[in-house]
């Protein structure tokens, strides 16, 4: 799991309940956030408890370092969900009340959208692409584990009792199968993963330019 932004709110909290409630069924799990945007105490203190899992592995992304402010432009703005290298969600969507718009809120909404891949881990595959690009992130110097939780037991209590509310209260996210999303899917002769550098420096705009090809290069779509 590598995103921008999981917010501490009703759809946040779930979100992570479901993630301890996998790993209570024994599912390794890696959650990966930007340490800017995910910086506030309440947000720290969930990764802190899940991170005590025997099956989860929290960190995060060049968090803030008041010493070095030409890093603090540096982000990670993925939006990945990759499981069992065979289903992939991605695209424009963070994970918080906002985006999703559930029953009870009513602040602004944001309709992003997902890209969702179900496909074999064979060579070649767009799922051993992503399996690379996310080690990568995982393992790059400006990642950083986060610290060490005192007590957890209560903030974990906390996340999967609201995991437990929002499947109460907004059955319409919990109705639909993953089998169900692969029979709508449509086929593809390949999906290539395009991404831009993934250091806090001063990048070049590979993404921006492949686009740019590509656009060039068309002829039909």
């Amino acid at each position: 799991i590598v995103y921008y932004a999981i917010q501490s709110d009703n759809s946040g909290d779930a979100f992570l309940g479901e993630v301890l409630r996998a790993a209570n069924r024994g599912v390794n799990v890696r959650i990966l956030v930007d340490g800017t945007i995910n910086a506030s105490t309440s947000i720290q203190r969930s990764l802190r408890a899940l991170d005590t899992h025997t099956n989860i592995a929290c960190k995060q992304y060049n968090p803030v370092h008041l010493l070095k402010p030409w890093q603090w432009h540096a982000l990670l703005h993925n939006k990945i969900m990759l499981v069992d290298d065979t289903h992939l969600l991605t695209g424009g969507r963070n994970i918080g009340d906002r985006f999703f718009d559930v029953e009870g809120y009513t602040g602004p909404v944001t309709y992003d959208r997902d890209v969702f891949v179900t496909a074999s881990a064979g060579d070649g595959s767009v799922m051993q692409e992503m399996r690379t690009f996310v080690d990568r992130l995982w393992t790059h110097e400006a990642t950083q584990g986060v610290k060490a939780a005192k007590q957890p037991e209560a903030e974990l209590e906390r996340l999967l009792a609201s995991a437990s509310r929002m499947e109460g209260e907004n059955r319409i996210y919990y109705e639909e199968s993953l089998e169900m999303y692969a029979t709508e899917a449509l086929p593809t002769n390949k999906i290539t993963l395009i991404a831009n550098p993934i250091h806090t420096g001063k990048k070049e705009p590979l993404v921006g330019n492949a686009i740019m090809r590509l656009a060039e290069n068309a002829e039909d779509s």
